[in-house]
This record gives structure tokens, C-alpha cells and sequence, in this order.
């Protein structure tokens, strides 16, 4: 999990990658008259242009359509507290989207933060983020309805979990393909709401912990 092929390390590898394919190009470059100095430029700016486009994604997931100068370290916080939990990331960013920029003073008017408080283990920590999270949204007077749309826009509520694959494969290899078409079509509509098909959207069951994949899985 910390070697080069990690999660946390793909966007180095991903930045070495193109390094690579425009050391294979620059003789090209060079053979057609153009410039390596402009090439090695365009490399050289690779990371800074990746760091911008990913702060814009997680954003965006947040349901943050400007940017603030406080918005790296709400974002880092957050992720600080999904990995200490081991918070289900689809399923809380979904429920994220459910939270209101002004918090309810009534049960009858509680919000999604309920939702999302219940996956995490430290709520006391997890609400202290609330409230800078809910100022945060306060900044740029949004429409809870809106901002809901647009999140979910980027927030899938549907994703290819391990145990539905697995079951579909141990299905599909006694002859029986209907759990893959089940699933391809739930998949075919990630972000919609499906209602018909929310036993998809569940969170994994225990036996899950034990699946292992590989690259050539």
C-alpha cells in the first residue's frame, strides 16, 4: 500500500508517465523542428496543473463552486477524519451532499449532516468540520437544493464495490450471467437515484474486509 503503485502515489507516477513519453518523443520533436525546451516546459508545469485540476474536483465534490483560500485545509481536514474512521467514502460524499449551509434548530428539521455524522467514529471531531464546513457554504450563499444537484452530479451513488463483483462472478461462473446484467445496469446510471435498486448503494457487508484484487484481477 506505500509503494510507487499506491493510491497516494499516483499522481507522481502518473507525472513520471508522461515524463517517460515525452523523453520517447523528444527526438521526434527535435526531427521536425520544433522545440524540446518548449516540451520539458509543458513537463516541468505538469504537477502544478494537476494540483489545481484535483483541488477543483475535491471541490466541487464538496459542493464548493468558488475557491477560498481556507479550502485546502477544510478539504485535507475532512480526509484527515474519513481515513481515521475508515469512512466509506461514496456512501458519506452522497450524504454530504444532503447537508444544509444553515444548520436546522429542530429535530423536525435535521439534515444530512445526521447521515454523515453516523459513519464516523470520532462525531465530536467530525462536527467541529461541520461548522467550518457550514460557514464555508455560507460564503457563497447558496441554494441547498442547487448545490445538492451539483454534487451529486460528481458524487457517484453507484460504484463497482468488490463484493458486487464477486458475487456477480461467482454467479456468472456457474453459467447464470443475470447478477452482471443487474449490475451493468445499475452502473450504466451511477449518479441517479435508483430506487428500485438501493441494495446496490449499501454499505459492503463484513465478509467484504476479506476480498483481495490485483492489478490483473
Amino acid at each position: 500500500h506505500g509503494g510507487r503503485y499506491s493510491y497516494a502515489m499516483q499522481p507522481r507516477i502518473a507525472e513520471w508517465n508522461c515524463w517517460c513519453l515525452g523523453q520517447a518523443l523528444m527526438p521526434l520533436i527535435a526531427e521536425r523542428g520544433g522545440s524540446t525546451d518548449d516540451a520539458k516546459a509543458v513537463l516541468d508545469g505538469w504537477g502544478a496543473c494537476f494540483d489545481r485540476a484535483h483541488r477543483a474536483a475535491l471541490r466541487a465534490k464538496l459542493g464548493l463552486a468558488q475557491a477560498h483560500d481556507e479550502d485546502d485545509a477544510l478539504i485535507d481536514a475532512l480526509f484527515e477524519r474519513l481515513q481515521a474512521d475508515r469512512v466509506d467514502f461514496t456512501t458519506f460524499f452522497r450524504r454530504l451532499s444532503r447537508v444544509r449551509a444553515a444548520a436546522p434548530h429542530d429535530a423536525a428539521g435535521a439534515d444530512g449532516a445526521d447521515g454523515c455524522r453516523e459513519l464516523v467514529v470520532d462525531r465530536a471531531a467530525f462536527d467541529a468540520w461541520l461548522l467550518r464546513y457550514r460557514r464555508r457554504l455560507a460564503r457563497e450563499a447558496p441554494d441547498d437544493a442547487e448545490r445538492a444537484a451539483a454534487m451529486n452530479r460528481v458524487n457517484p451513488k453507484y460504484v463497482l464495490r468488490n463484493h458486487l463483483a464477486e458475487i456477480a462472478i461467482q454467479q456468472a461462473r456457474t453459467g447464470d450471467y443475470s447478477e452482471v446484467a443487474r449490475l451493468q445496469k445499475v452502473l450504466e446510471r451511477p449518479y441517479d437515484e435508483q430506487p428500485e435498486m438501493e441494495a446496490y448503494a449499501a454499505l459492503p457487508p463484513v465478509w467484504a474486509s476479506a476480498l483481495e484484487v490485483s492489478c490483473s484481477s
